[in-house]
């Protein structure tokens, strides 16, 4: 995108294959300007893959960055995707995770540091719909004065599953009277 673009809209899929190890680094970098960046990743996993995923968006003043991140584990695959959200913004991130095999592992990390008068905006969402998965959730934020973060997150357990360990943890430092973090 360049400064003309108002809207700079991105998305990506990726298939994992069975067994396969695959590594996956995706960077948002703002433009000069008044705008809008959109992303959309997906991360499909097959049975026994492995995949580390990381993202990294930096919101600009006056650039807004709304992103989200779908993920399907199958059966013993294992996800580790982490998310560094870094700027005034406003910056959002969205991420779901459907466990849908057994024995699959899925682990969301996310680290914000907004700066002065900015906000970011975490939501996550893990579905555990086999048994014996196992999902974490550990977010973090760096907060200066006059800025905010939110935490969002969310662990569901369908019936009839058996042997689900899940952790959902948000700790955040506060930089000043006025930092806020919820």
């Amino acid at each position: 995108a360049t400064a003309r673009h108002r809207v700079s809209p991105s998305r990506t899929s990726v298939a994992v294959g069975c067994g396969v190890d695959f590594s996956l680094t995706e960077t948002f970098e703002p433009v000069a300007g008044a705008g809008l960046t959109s992303s959309a990743t997906s991360l499909h996993a097959g049975a026994s893959a492995r995949v580390e995923h990381v993202r990294v968006a930096r919101a600009g003043c006056g650039r807004a960055h709304v992103g989200s991140t779908s993920i399907v584990a199958h059966a013993d695959a294992q996800i580790r995707s982490g998310a560094l959200q870094i700027g005034p913004g406003p910056l959002r991130h969205g991420v779901t995770a459907d466990l849908i095999g057994d024995g699959a592992t899925v682990e969301l990390r996310g680290l914000s540091i907004p700066g002065a008068g900015g906000h970011h905006d975490t939501e996550a969402t893990v579905r555990h719909t086999a048994s014996a998965g196992t999902s974490r959730q550990t977010f973090a934020g760096v907060v200066p004065d006059r800025a905010r973060v939110s935490f969002g997150g969310h662990v569901v357990v369908a019936g009839g599953t058996t042997g689900t360990d899940a952790d959902q943890q948000s700790r955040n430092l506060l930089m000043g009277p006025t930092a806020r973090a919820a």
